[in-house]
């Protein structure tokens, strides 16, 4: 269209269309159509293929794992750092569906607190959450008491979910003498 306006015209030689010609219009708007809802298709296929090999790459995993007495953690983590799992929620969905004793998730207080994901949906994890990683949610930092961050409903959701494994911290640090005995006072009060 923008072409057409500066008087520019644009030849489909097998549809024999030409978009200088008023006619055009309906019938490239049609066609644009079609190609959008067959996009559309093409991708819900895409999406539910890959699932299916998400799904069945984590019962592996798990089928794998278990002589070992290991269990694989699926960690969902945010946007910028991936486009398949990022909720809770994906990654509880995906537990579910796999349901193999050997493959659960994790729950990640930076990636949590990023995505926006709800304590209610950490509630309903229940014995799908195997482990917790904590860091200040804003920076990946050291978290100290009084820096600003709700810690107690997201170890009240935890303690609600049913967990009392092990948590540990995944974030970067300064100074580890100065700032690990403030993110144990924090884990203490929650």
């Amino acid at each position: 269209r923008e072409l057409r306006a500066m008087g520019i015209g644009v030849i489909f030689a097998t549809d024999r269309i030409s978009t200088l010609e008023p006619e055009s219009e309906m019938i490239l708007s049609y066609i644009a159509a079609q190609s959008q809802e067959e996009s559309r298709r093409t991708s819900a296929r895409v999406v539910w293929g890959q699932t299916r090999q998400m799904e069945t790459l984590c019962r592996v995993m798990g089928e794998e794992a278990a002589p070992y007495g290991i269990t694989v953690a699926l960690e969902p983590l945010c946007f910028r750092e991936t486009n398949m799992i990022n909720s809770v929620a994906d990654a509880l969905k995906l537990v579910r569906q796999v349901d193999h004793p050997n493959f659960r998730m994790l729950c990640d207080l930076y990636h949590f607190y990023q995505i926006g994901d709800s304590l209610a949906d950490l509630e309903s994890c229940g014995d799908a959450l195997r482990h917790v990683h904590i860091a200040k949610p804003d920076d990946r930092r050291s978290m100290y008491p009084g820096d600003g961050i709700d810690y107690d409903s997201f170890f009240r959701s935890l303690r609600k979910a049913g967990y009392d494994g092990r948590i540990s911290f995944e974030g970067s640090v300064s100074d580890f003498e100065k700032e690990m005995p403030r993110v144990l006072e924090v884990l203490k009060q929650s």
